[in-house]
Formats: structure tokens, C-alpha cells, sequence
């Protein structure tokens, strides 16, 4: 059975942007593929991603702070990756519109 872990990315002066990739039954990276939360700061993605060597898959967006959002255009013009979003608000990058009730599945973490 696969499971999922999740990696903090240092960002702002007091916050984390969390990205999530899969893994093995030993605890092991199952592949080297992540879906980053919420990324406001896409120069702290794209470090952890380089350092840890992890390859974007998606994004996911929570709601429409800068905080939350600022990276998104930037992540997207270098990857070329699904954007998920709240389908009420204003969220750059053209999301996939989510709503109460829908499913989100990132087959790229296995």
C-alpha cells in the first residue's frame, strides 16, 4: 500500500509551503513527483524542489491570499502542471475549478 508524505518548504519569513509526494511501504520515495500547496513564494519551491530533486506535478490552491497564490504564475510558465482552485474565487494560473463534494486525484504520486 502507497502512502503519501509531506515535505515543508521554508517560505516568507514565518511560513511553510507544503508539497506532497508518495510513497512506498518502506518508507521510501515512491518517485521523485510532488503536487505543491498553496505556493506563494515560487523561489522556495523551486529550491526545495531542486535540493530534494523532486519534479512538479500540480498545484493545489486553497483560497486566493497572495500568500497562498503568489508563486502560481511563475511555477506554471516553467511546468507545464494542472492548477486546482476553488471554483468561487479569483485564482491565477486558469485552475480547475474544485467545489464542495468533488474528488481531486494526482495519479502522478501513485
Amino acid at each position: 500500500m502507497n502512502s503519501l508524505h509531506v515535505t515543508p518548504a521554508p517560505a516568507f519569513a514565518d511560513n511553510y509551503i507544503w508539497l506532497i509526494h508518495g510513497l512506498n511501504d518502506q518508507g521510501l520515495d515512491n518517485h521523485s513527483r510532488v503536487v505543491v500547496v498553496d505556493p506563494g513564494d515560487a523561489q522556495a519551491v523551486k529550491q526545495t524542489l531542486l535540493q530534494r530533486r523532486l519534479t512538479l506535478a500540480g498545484i493545489l490552491i486553497t483560497h486566493h491570499h497572495a500568500d497562498h497564490t503568489g508563486g502560481v504564475i511563475e511555477l506554471i510558465e516553467q511546468w507545464n502542471v494542472p492548477v486546482y482552485g476553488p471554483a468561487n474565487e479569483l485564482i491565477p494560473g486558469s485552475p480547475i475549478k474544485v467545489s464542495e463534494g468533488m474528488e481531486v486525484r494526482f495519479e502522478q504520486l501513485g
